[in-house]
Order: C-alpha cells, then structure tokens, then sequence
C-alpha cells in the first residue's frame, strides 16, 4: 500500500471534516478516531515488547476494544465483525513489532473496504508525530489549523452533542485557561512540523481556507497526496461533530467567525493573553475586548484543579500519564 495518512490537529479545527473528505476518495480508507499511538504504543511498557506470544494477545486484546473505549461505538462494531474473521488473532501471528500490528490491523481494514490505502484521523495524534514517522517516515501530514476563538466555542459547545454521562463529562472540562493552553501547546507543535516531515509530506490546512473556498483546497489535498481529485470528496454528510451547525449537509463557512456573536469577552481575552504569539503566527488577528481583570485572574487561579479534575475525567482515554504530560508540556518547557 502507499504511504498511510494521518490527519492531525487541535480538537475541533476541521479534522473531522478533512477526515470525512479524504476518505471519500475511492482509494483511501479512513475509519474513526484511532488511538493506537496514544492508547496501546505509549504503553509498551506495561504490555511487554515482540515477538512474544502472550504479549500478542495483551495487544490484540487491548486493540480489538480500542475503538469501543474511544466511543468510537460503529467502529468498534465493525471490528468486532471482523475479529471474527480476517482480523481474528490468527492475522497477526508474524507481528515481529509493534508496527506489524498496526499494519494488520489497518491492511485488513482497508482491503475489506475494497480500497488501497489507509488513513488515520486522531487529532492529539499531532504529539506522536516522532513515533508515526519511525513507523512510516514516508507518512502524509495534514495538520488542520482553525481560528483559536472558534476553535474554543466548539470545544465549549460540544457536550451538547452527546448523551448522557459523556455529556456530562465534557462539560464539566470546559474551562478557558486549559482550552486556550490546548490551543497554543498544539500550533506549538504545528509550526515545528516543517523541521520534522519532509514538505512534500505536510499539509498544513486552515479550516477557514477550507469551508470557503473547498474544491480548491481539496484539490490541493489531493496533489499533495498524489492522488486523484474526485468530485464526490465534496459530497460528506456532514461538516462537523459540533452542535453549532446541527442539521447542515455538505461543507458550509457559517461557522466561521462565530465566536464573535457566542462567545464571552473573558473568553476571547484568556485565549489571546496565553496564545497571542501562536495566534499571531498562524496568521490570526489578535482583537481588543473589554473585561474584568478580577475575573480573568479567578480562571488562572481555578486552572489547576481544572487541570487536576481533567486528568481525572479522562484517565480512562489520555494513556500512560506521564507520556501524556510530558507530550503535552515539552513546548512549555522549551520556551521556559
């Protein structure tokens, strides 16, 4: 198969979108969220390392329930199908490493799709690009960019989407500080992807570009990718995972520059006192706004139990925590 795909980025700036588009090309397979890197490879430490046959079955147990443990649940349901079949633990009795079972694991998948060439669409995937080009030095890049101030109100509205005791947990994580931190720490990462992937092998793709102007934008995914434009990658079911545009088909613009009619002054001004710098860099335009400094100083005083009560929350999704942390704070201590 060619080199795989791997669609990147901040949560909530089009990933779910260019992800739905790229695997509408008739030769390229993109399933939900997968969370190999974060979930099963930063754990290798606990599952033990190949070829070892009982460390095998840790894997493919640990893989065949991925998606599940993600809410990933048509995903897991497909798998499950398949685990019955071509993807039953017999496919992946010469795994010598790691990287043998992701490619099972993908190979499979992709040739039951009845196409060529796999893609993997996890955002916070952006913190193991190192480990993804060890596997696949050859890997395509699309890192997705989205204005930080929209990027926040869809991460501020996205419990609305869900049901029961997940809606709950996502919005009891919301808070400005930890958002807008997500925000700078992932265009940290971002803007150090030209020293790391080659250039034929990155797009980075604002959200912006894409919604307004998207046969255009697509096209270039497409040469980039060195594949064939088809005009039907146009045609997705939906824009977003986000309730902010609930209802809508096909690629729309109406949700750029929502923030300025949804979202709160103390809001925006978090956003631009932590990630000025990045925002500028990416080509955003930093706004004058009018709030309280008292209550901007509560929400960075309030940060750390968020922080506490986030790493809490997702303990069952985020991996191993220090990887996790330490993913998260090298662009932190690099500037410190």
């Amino acid at each position: 198969m060619k080199a795989p795909v791997f669609i990147v980025g901040a949560p909530r700036s089009g990933t779910t979108l260019t992800a739905r588009i790229v695997g509408g090309h008739p030769e390229i397979y993109i399933p939900g969220e997968g969370y190999f890197f974060d979930d099963i490879y930063s754990s290798r430490k606990e599952l033990g390392e190949l070829p070892d046959l009982d460390v095998l079955k840790k894997i493919y147990n640990r893989l065949m329930d991925m998606y599940g443990r993600y809410n990933m649940l048509e995903d897991q349901e497909r798998v499950e199908d398949l685990s019955k079949g071509p993807l039953d633990f017999e496919a992946f009795s010469d795994c010598s490493d790691y990287k043998d079972v992701l490619n099972v694991f993908m190979d499979v998948q992709t040739r039951e799709a009845g196409k060529l060439r796999w893609g993997n669409h996890t955002p916070r995937d952006l913190y193991n690009i190192d480990d993804i080009l060890s596997f696949y030095p050859d890997a395509h890049i699309i890192a997705c960019v989205r204005d930080p101030r929209d990027f926040m109100l869809s991460y501020k509205e996205k419990w609305k989407v869900r049901k029961g005791m997940e809606a709950v947990r996502l919005k009891s994580l919301y808070h400005p500080v930890i958002t807008s931190l997500q925000w700078k720490s992932s265009m940290e990462k971002i803007l150090g992807l030209e020293k790391k992937v080659p250039p034929e092998n990155l797009t980075i793709l604002k959200y912006e570009d894409l919604v307004t102007e998207p046969e255009k934008m697509v096209r270039n995914l497409c040469a980039g990718l060195k594949e064939k434009f088809y005009p039907e990658m146009l045609n997705v079911s939906c824009n977003n995972s986000s309730s902010l545009n609930a209802g809508q088909k096909g690629i729309f613009s109406s949700s750029v520059g929502k923030w300025r009619e949804q979202l709160s002054y103390i809001d925006v001004a978090v956003m631009q006192i932590i990630a000025g710098k990045e925002m500028e860099l990416a080509g955003y335009e930093i706004e004058k706004v009018a709030c309280s400094k008292f209550k901007i100083l509560w929400l960075f005083l309030t940060a750390p139990f968020a922080v506490t009560k986030g790493l809490f929350l997702n303990r069952h999704k985020r991996g191993p925590l220090l990887p996790y942390l330490i993913r998260r704070l090298k662009p932190f201590l690099k500037d410190c």
